[in-house]
């Protein structure tokens, strides 16, 4: 596991329940005691000592939630490949991948982040690249099922989709994706989608409205009675920490909401607070709208000048002021990078798991990656900014 720090969260939280941990009375602990056998029932000797540390960092609870979620990741890429990794690898019940495309040159030639999942030998024309990537996926772990569907996303009936605790979609047009998320909000599924161009990368948050709990430490101060050297009794602070529970609740606007903010109404305060990132990021996406893929290496040159032009249509679409943003990010941004991939999809999985979990303040609702600078920032975009 790795810590993260990142910059700017804005975040709102509704109905804190505070709830003080003491020391367990006898009652308690026989409890806890059942809850032990309840875990041996839940998961088999294999499974206990696969995820003992897991259950050590964040409880059998947690992981029992885990061990029962069905994730849905629409689109293999080199940031849905880091994501695969990491939540198979944390224990999910099943995964099962969707994609249509054939593993022949161009389309390989896209997803060069999600090399470890294809071997070359598998890497054919006439091969569904999720069928190629499966096996690679089991071997991670044989304790969760893993599917594959070679079927296009936008063909599928919307029956399909209710089936799933998490929906996770990458490579996947603006419209497939705000389908996607309808759908979820509908059918109190968690959702999100992102993608990474180079060096720059994301992934939007909505799961509607969300429980979750945070572990605090908190200062208890208790009073004692000591007898000093005159044999006189006298009372003495004593402070010592304690651990609470705090019980949140958090609301998430849709995919479609957060594109429809604009950004002309903004404070000269508010204006140095936005990343530009995320206007590279809607450019990106726009691209992939027209063309079906992202900026290619072997058209370098057509795709930045095209990059520019649809910078422009950004900026007026979304009344950006001009200084945010420079054309400057076009000659970054025409392959996948597996660093940049693996730096956003362990954050992206880190966050799923913790959606998952229902334990952590999660990210609402946009994570913005600069590999150029280095930056990463969680930024709320919602019509309330407008």
């Amino acid at each position: 596991w790795s810590y993260i720090i990142y910059f700017g969260t804005r975040q709102r939280h509704m109905d804190d329940t505070v709830r003080t941990c003491k020391k367990p009375t006898p009652d308690e602990a026989n409890e806890a005691m059942e809850d032990s056998t309840e875990q041996s029932a839940i998961f088999t000797k294999e499974e206990a000592e696969q995820y003992d540390r897991q259950i050590r960092l964040w409880g059998v609870e947690a992981q029992k939630k885990l061990r029962s979620s069905a994730v849905l990741v629409v689109g293999l890429t080199g940031l849905s490949a880091e994501l695969i990794k990491n939540i198979v690898l944390a224990g999910i019940k099943s995964l099962t991948l969707m994609d249509h495309r054939h593993g022949d040159e161009n389309t390989v030639r896209t997803i060069q982040g999600a090399s470890f999942l294809l071997l070359p030998s598998e890497r054919n024309k006439d091969t569904p690249i999720v069928q190629s990537a499966r096996s690679r996926i089991q071997i991670l772990n044989p304790n969760v099922k893993v599917n594959v569907n070679y079927e296009d996303v936008d063909k599928k009936s919307d029956e399909f989709f209710t089936t799933f605790n998490v929906i996770c979609a990458s490579c996947s047009s603006t419209s497939t994706m705000i389908r996607l998320n309808e759908l979820c909000r509908r059918n109190g599924i968690k959702f999100y989608c992102g993608d990474v161009w180079g060096y720059y990368g994301y992934f939007f948050v909505d799961l509607n409205r969300h429980s979750y709990v945070v572990e605090e430490e908190r200062s208890k101060s208790t009073s004692i009675d000591i007898e000093d050297p005159s044999r006189k009794k006298r009372k003495v602070q004593n402070k010592e920490k304690e651990k609470i529970i705090i019980s949140k609740e958090m609301d998430f606007c849709s995919l479609q909401e957060a594109l429809q903010v604009k950004w002309d109404g903004l404070s000269a305060r508010q204006l140095r607070r936005t990343p530009p990132t995320y206007f590279i990021i809607r450019t990106l996406q726009k691209f992939h709208d027209k063309y079906g893929h992202p900026p290619l290496p072997s058209r370098r040159e057509e795709d930045i000048k095209e990059l520019k032009l649809l910078l422009e249509v950004v900026i007026e679409d979304l009344a950006v002021p001009n200084q945010l943003v420079t054309d400057e990010f076009t000659n970054f941004c025409t392959s996948e990078l597996s660093p940049v991939c693996a730096i956003v999809g362990g954050i992206y999985a880190q966050e799923v798991i913790k959606a998952i979990s229902g334990k952590g303040e999660p990210f609402t609702n946009h994570f913005l990656y600069n590999g150029q600078t280095g930056h990463n920032i969680v930024e709320k975009i919602t019509k309330s900014l407008s």
